[in-house]
Protein backbone atom coordinates (compact mmCIF):
# COMPACT_ATOMS: atom_id res chain seq x y z
CA UNK A 1 0.00 0.00 0.00
CA UNK A 2 1.18 3.49 -0.36
CA UNK A 3 0.24 6.14 2.12
CA UNK A 4 0.20 9.08 0.41
CA UNK A 5 -0.67 11.08 3.17
CA UNK A 6 -4.38 11.52 2.18
CA UNK A 7 -7.27 10.01 3.36
CA UNK A 8 -9.20 8.34 0.37
CA UNK A 9 -12.58 7.03 0.80
CA UNK A 10 -14.26 4.67 -1.45
CA UNK A 11 -18.31 4.30 -0.88
CA UNK A 12 -20.53 1.91 -2.10
CA UNK A 13 -24.61 1.66 -1.84
CA UNK A 14 -27.43 2.88 -2.83
CA UNK A 15 -29.70 5.21 -2.18
CA UNK A 16 -28.41 6.58 0.73
CA UNK A 17 -25.13 7.86 -1.18
CA UNK A 18 -26.52 7.96 -4.24
CA UNK A 19 -29.00 10.58 -3.75
CA UNK A 20 -28.08 13.93 -4.37
CA UNK A 21 -24.93 13.14 -5.66
CA UNK A 22 -23.56 16.24 -6.92
CA UNK A 23 -24.68 18.48 -4.20
CA UNK A 24 -23.40 19.34 -1.15
CA UNK A 25 -26.13 18.36 1.05
CA UNK A 26 -25.18 14.56 -0.29
CA UNK A 27 -23.88 12.31 2.57
CA UNK A 28 -21.01 11.48 0.93
CA UNK A 29 -19.90 15.05 -0.16
CA UNK A 30 -20.52 16.13 3.89
CA UNK A 31 -17.80 13.71 4.92
CA UNK A 32 -15.28 14.99 2.50
CA UNK A 33 -16.22 18.59 3.55
CA UNK A 34 -15.99 17.87 7.11
CA UNK A 35 -12.74 15.55 6.97
CA UNK A 36 -10.65 16.66 4.17
CA UNK A 37 -11.15 13.00 2.81
CA UNK A 38 -10.69 12.32 -0.53
CA UNK A 39 -13.93 10.70 -1.27
CA UNK A 40 -15.00 8.66 -4.21
CA UNK A 41 -18.89 7.72 -4.92
CA UNK A 42 -19.25 4.74 -6.48
CA UNK A 43 -23.46 4.39 -5.18
CA UNK A 44 -25.43 2.38 -7.98
CA UNK A 45 -29.25 4.11 -7.77
CA UNK A 46 -31.53 1.03 -7.72
CA UNK A 47 -29.17 -1.53 -6.67
CA UNK A 48 -29.36 -4.01 -3.97
CA UNK A 49 -26.75 -5.38 -1.81
CA UNK A 50 -27.38 -8.91 -2.89
CA UNK A 51 -27.68 -10.96 -5.76
CA UNK A 52 -30.87 -12.40 -7.12
CA UNK A 53 -28.80 -15.51 -8.85
CA UNK A 54 -25.78 -17.31 -7.86
CA UNK A 55 -24.17 -16.30 -10.57
CA UNK A 56 -24.17 -13.51 -13.49
CA UNK A 57 -26.37 -13.34 -16.37
CA UNK A 58 -26.86 -10.27 -17.36
CA UNK A 59 -29.72 -11.94 -19.61
CA UNK A 60 -32.17 -12.94 -16.84
CA UNK A 61 -30.76 -10.44 -14.25
CA UNK A 62 -28.27 -6.85 -15.81
CA UNK A 63 -28.66 -5.14 -12.04
CA UNK A 64 -26.81 -8.11 -10.38
CA UNK A 65 -23.34 -7.15 -11.76
CA UNK A 66 -23.78 -3.91 -9.37
CA UNK A 67 -24.65 -6.10 -6.04
CA UNK A 68 -21.90 -5.61 -3.74
CA UNK A 69 -20.38 -8.91 -3.93
CA UNK A 70 -20.23 -8.39 -7.90
CA UNK A 71 -19.13 -4.78 -7.30
CA UNK A 72 -16.22 -6.49 -5.36
CA UNK A 73 -14.84 -8.33 -8.39
CA UNK A 74 -14.88 -5.37 -10.63
CA UNK A 75 -11.75 -3.66 -8.54
CA UNK A 76 -10.44 -6.93 -6.38
CA UNK A 77 -10.29 -9.42 -9.69
CA UNK A 78 -9.67 -6.75 -12.83
CA UNK A 79 -13.70 -8.11 -13.62
CA UNK A 80 -14.93 -5.02 -15.56
CA UNK A 81 -16.35 -6.72 -18.57
CA UNK A 82 -19.22 -7.61 -15.94
CA UNK A 83 -20.29 -3.59 -16.21
CA UNK A 84 -20.06 -3.92 -20.07
CA UNK A 85 -22.58 -6.93 -20.53
CA UNK A 86 -24.91 -5.58 -18.05
CA UNK A 87 -25.32 -2.44 -19.32
CA UNK A 88 -25.55 -3.83 -23.00
CA UNK A 89 -28.14 -5.62 -21.53
CA UNK A 90 -29.78 -2.30 -19.88
CA UNK A 91 -29.78 0.15 -23.08
CA UNK A 92 -31.77 2.46 -20.50
CA UNK A 93 -30.01 2.19 -17.48
CA UNK A 94 -29.58 4.87 -15.23
CA UNK A 95 -26.37 7.50 -16.49
CA UNK A 96 -25.69 7.68 -12.59
CA UNK A 97 -24.71 3.56 -13.15
CA UNK A 98 -22.06 4.69 -15.54
CA UNK A 99 -20.72 7.53 -14.08
CA UNK A 100 -20.13 5.41 -10.66
CA UNK A 101 -18.04 2.53 -12.89
CA UNK A 102 -16.25 4.91 -14.55
CA UNK A 103 -15.50 6.48 -10.84
CA UNK A 104 -14.49 3.00 -9.68
CA UNK A 105 -12.15 2.24 -12.81
CA UNK A 106 -10.16 5.07 -12.05
CA UNK A 107 -9.65 4.79 -8.47
CA UNK A 108 -6.16 2.97 -7.24
CA UNK A 109 -6.90 1.14 -4.52
CA UNK A 110 -3.35 0.57 -3.44
CA UNK A 111 -4.01 4.06 -1.94
CA UNK A 112 -7.19 3.87 -0.87
CA UNK A 113 -7.54 4.04 3.09
CA UNK A 114 -10.74 3.51 3.92
CA UNK A 115 -14.20 1.66 2.07
CA UNK A 116 -17.24 2.47 3.53
CA UNK A 117 -21.02 0.53 2.40
CA UNK A 118 -24.16 0.99 3.08
CA UNK A 119 -27.20 0.17 1.57
CA UNK A 120 -31.15 0.75 2.21
CA UNK A 121 -34.05 -1.62 2.79
CA UNK A 122 -34.07 -2.02 -1.15
CA UNK A 123 -33.27 -5.95 -0.28
CA UNK A 124 -35.43 -6.10 2.74
CA UNK A 125 -38.88 -4.65 0.60
CA UNK A 126 -37.72 -6.68 -2.35
CA UNK A 127 -38.50 -9.69 0.27
CA UNK A 128 -34.63 -11.07 -0.94
CA UNK A 129 -33.04 -13.06 1.94
CA UNK A 130 -31.16 -11.97 4.76
CA UNK A 131 -28.70 -15.11 5.24
CA UNK A 132 -28.26 -18.72 5.00
CA UNK A 133 -27.18 -20.74 7.33
CA UNK A 134 -25.77 -23.28 5.15
CA UNK A 135 -23.71 -20.99 3.53
CA UNK A 136 -22.23 -17.91 5.08
CA UNK A 137 -21.04 -15.89 1.94
CA UNK A 138 -23.92 -16.80 -0.41
CA UNK A 139 -24.32 -13.89 -3.03
CA UNK A 140 -27.79 -14.09 -3.09
CA UNK A 141 -28.25 -13.30 0.46
CA UNK A 142 -28.14 -9.71 2.05
CA UNK A 143 -25.68 -10.99 3.99
CA UNK A 144 -24.03 -12.93 2.51
CA UNK A 145 -23.36 -10.50 -0.61
CA UNK A 146 -21.74 -8.37 1.95
CA UNK A 147 -19.61 -10.92 3.50
CA UNK A 148 -18.28 -12.32 0.04
CA UNK A 149 -17.40 -8.72 -0.38
CA UNK A 150 -15.75 -8.05 2.45
CA UNK A 151 -13.72 -10.83 2.36
CA UNK A 152 -12.98 -10.49 -1.67
CA UNK A 153 -11.67 -7.09 -0.26
CA UNK A 154 -9.36 -8.23 2.83
CA UNK A 155 -7.78 -11.07 0.81
CA UNK A 156 -6.77 -8.18 -1.96
CA UNK A 157 -6.04 -5.37 0.14
CA UNK A 158 -5.35 -5.75 3.81
CA UNK A 159 -4.51 -2.32 4.54
CA UNK A 160 -8.11 -0.73 3.59
CA UNK A 161 -10.18 -0.67 6.70
CA UNK A 162 -13.82 -1.43 5.47
CA UNK A 163 -16.96 0.29 7.41
CA UNK A 164 -20.76 -1.19 7.46
CA UNK A 165 -23.19 1.37 7.93
CA UNK A 166 -26.86 0.13 8.09
CA UNK A 167 -29.77 2.20 6.98
CA UNK A 168 -30.97 4.74 9.05
CA UNK A 169 -33.90 3.27 11.36
CA UNK A 170 -37.59 3.44 9.79
CA UNK A 171 -41.01 2.04 10.77
CA UNK A 172 -43.72 1.35 8.86
CA UNK A 173 -47.59 2.91 9.76
CA UNK A 174 -49.10 0.26 7.96
CA UNK A 175 -48.89 -4.29 7.47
Amino acid sequence: PVDDGVTKIVFFGNAPFADGRGEDSNVTNLIAELTGAEVYNCAIPGSYLSASNVTFDPDVEPLDAFSFYWLATTFCMDNFQIYDRALAAMPEADPEISESMELLKSIDFETVDIITLMYDASDYLAGREMYNDANFTDPQQFTGSMAAGIELIQSTYPHIRIIVMSPTYAYGLED
